[in-house]
């Protein structure tokens, strides 16, 4: 009694291998698409503390105590989670901004 056994082409073996590559390249290309799509859409932190900071110091809105406290307390903990660069950066306009203010007043 002879059992046949089946075997696979030499050829399709190869196929097989291709074809499993390339859906790890392609998972992997996805991966990084992902990211960088998450890292572009992502809010500049620097940016959201210019604005809190404009909103606090602006003479046009009228602001009540309260409101004004609750801005400040999101200034200061968005500050508190910046970068030491990010810190600088944020100084650096606010120290630009007095500059003007001055050269203004003087």
């Amino acid at each position: 009694m002879k059992t046949q056994t089946t075997k696979k082409p030499a050829n399709q073996k190869n196929t097989e291998g291709k074809s499993h590559k390339r859906r790890i390249i392609a998972a992997a290309v996805a991966v990084l698409a992902v990211g960088l799509a998450a890292r572009a859409l992502r809010s500049n932190p620097v940016d959201s503390a210019r604005q809190l900071r404009a909103q606090l110091f602006s003479q046009d809105e009228d602001l009540s105590p309260e409101e004004r406290q609750e801005i400040g307390q999101k200034l200061r903990d968005q500050i508190k989670d910046l970068t030491p660069e990010q810190r600088r950066e944020l100084k650096s306009d606010r120290q630009k901004e007095m500059a003007q203010d001055m050269d203004r007043f003087f």
